[in-house]
């Protein structure tokens, strides 16, 4: 839900019933076209829409059962500034307001945040996870390693965040409009920030043109396993491998096909890119195959 105020502090917020401060949230876009503090409105009202979706859509995706609201506090000049004041609540809990508030609404900024920062990593290449000294890490194809936690990876292989993202950069424009500074504040004053520049706008493309999901079976072995993540990297039979996601029911036995000492039929949903390269794959189910003995 957002709502839109005009001439709010802190106390204005207060008179809505919210016993803690919210997440205070900046939208700066930057460039000649909007450094005398004006913006077109259509841009204006993409951009508040995008961000509504991004962090709607990040909150519903990694904690169900809250709701959120974002309050359009001020626009400010000096390039274009938006100020939008973020919380979540649990309804189910007592004084939900006051069991999540603001530091909620920062953690789901900081997911955001993660996702855009491996999307430059990857520079709009497909999204690699792999398991090493039991860290997930993205892997980019000039080799290049980026630490990431389970909740923003899945933001990324689920493309929660792709539309709305593509369209909060839509106004960045070469010689016009340069850069998009997204910054968060708490009641404690710390800041929390990232950049989008123009150069970097081609990383954000929606990667639903690019890519497709369909099933598959495969056969091969597990190299590498992660016991909280369920995730790690399968070698196929010619040596390739590729970075998987166990989905399917019984999660104790991922351990136990990772100690198997043969190979293994798995199925599952496979993600290829625009080239048909398999990019990744969720397991549903695998089978332990005898291993052929020479005679």
């Amino acid at each position: 839900m957002t709502r839109f105020l005009h001439g709010f502090g802190w106390a204005g917020v207060a008179w809505l019933g919210m016993p803690e401060p919210p997440l205070q949230v900046e939208l700066r876009y930057r460039g000649p076209l909007v450094d005398d503090g004006t913006m077109s409105l259509d841009d204006v009202v993409k951009a508040l829409q995008a961000f509504a979706g991004a962090y709607g859509k990040a909150a519903d995706t990694l904690l169900s059962g809250t709701t959120h609201e974002l309050l359009v506090s001020a626009v400010e000049v000096g390039s274009f500034r938006l100020v939008i004041l973020a919380f979540l609540h649990n309804p189910v809990v007592s004084d939900g307001l006051k069991a999540v508030g603001g530091a909620t609404a920062k953690w789901v900024f900081d997911k955001i945040k993660e996702a855009i920062q491996a999307k430059k990593h990857l520079k709009g290449g497909p999204v690699r996870a792999d398991v090493r000294d039991n860290k997930i890490v993205l892997v980019a194809m000039d080799g290049g390693t980026f630490n990431i936690t389970p909740e923003a990876l899945r933001l990324l292989e689920e493309r929660t965040l792709d539309g709305d993202l593509k369209k909060l950069i839509d106004p960045l424009s070469e010689g016009f409009v340069d850069g998009l500074d997204l910054t968060a504040k708490d009641d404690k004053g710390e800041l929390d920030e990232e950049s989008i520049e123009y150069t970097q706008k081609a990383y954000f493309a929606d990667e639903a043109t690019l890519s497709e999901k369909r099933e598959i079976t495969l056969v091969g072995t597990l190299v590498s396993a992660s016991k909280e993540s369920l995730r790690g990297t399968f070698k196929l039979q010619n040596g390739t491998k590729v970075p998987y996601h166990y989905v399917g029911q019984d999660k104790m036995s991922l351990h136990g096909d990772y100690a198997y000492n043969g190979p293994l039929r798995v199925i599952g949903m496979g993600k290829f890119d625009a080239s048909a390269v398999l990019i990744n794959i969720d397991i549903t189910n695998a089978v332990r195959l005898q291993e052929r003995l020479d005679l």
